[in-house]
């Protein structure tokens, strides 16, 4: 039975878990997600949200030549998912957390309105930068704001090796890049 990709949502995941005895994603394979890059530790995986259950986006349910069309579609359905669920930006000493609904809250760095000017949600002291702790976490600040970097890096250093990516992202032209040590 195929299913309906105009619900799909994107997740960020990990590359790789060390939790896991056996690859992550069977690369080639038509069960395998369909996954974009977002950075070395992260790419972008789609789901739907099934009755009692979430279903991954297969390579086999979207052909190769509509994945753009599926990113597309996925960052609309967030959107809509954030202006339902009154997305807001709680400050947190020197940064900010996303709030949303504790699962697409990571995903929210794809969404570049909210980053960029004349839209972006902050207006921070330097370059924005950012940590995914979690699916359910993103935390934010400004380079140039006192104590913001170390407490995202502090943010990251409390969980150890179980934090969905242990990148600092900075947004730059329009993109987030991985944030040099």
């Amino acid at each position: 039975m195929p299913i309906d990709l105009a619900s799909a949502l994107p997740y960020l995941s990990p590359t790789a878990s060390e939790d896991d005895t056996a690859p992550l994603y069977a690369v080639g394979s038509l069960d395998a997600p369909v996954t974009r890059v977002f950075s070395t530790t992260l790419i972008v995986t789609y789901m739907i949200d099934e009755p009692g259950a979430r279903v991954f986006v297969r390579a086999r349910d979207v052909d190769k030549n509509r994945r753009d069309e599926l990113h597309a579609r996925a960052l609309d359905n967030l959107r809509a998912h954030a202006a339902r669920r009154k997305l807001r930006f709680e400050p947190r000493g020197p940064t900010h957390v996303a709030k949303l609904d504790g699962e697409h809250d990571a995903s929210l760095l794809l969404l570049d309105e909210l980053w960029d000017p004349p839209t972006r949600v902050a207006d921070p002291d330097g370059e924005l930068v950012a940590v995914v702790p979690s699916r359910g976490t993103l935390v934010f600040g400004g380079s140039a704001t006192r104590g913001a970097v170390p407490e995202l890096r502090a943010t990251l250093s409390r969980l150890n090796a179980r934090a969905l990516s242990p990148e600092l992202f900075v947004r730059r032209a329009g993109a987030w890049e991985t944030l040099g040590a």
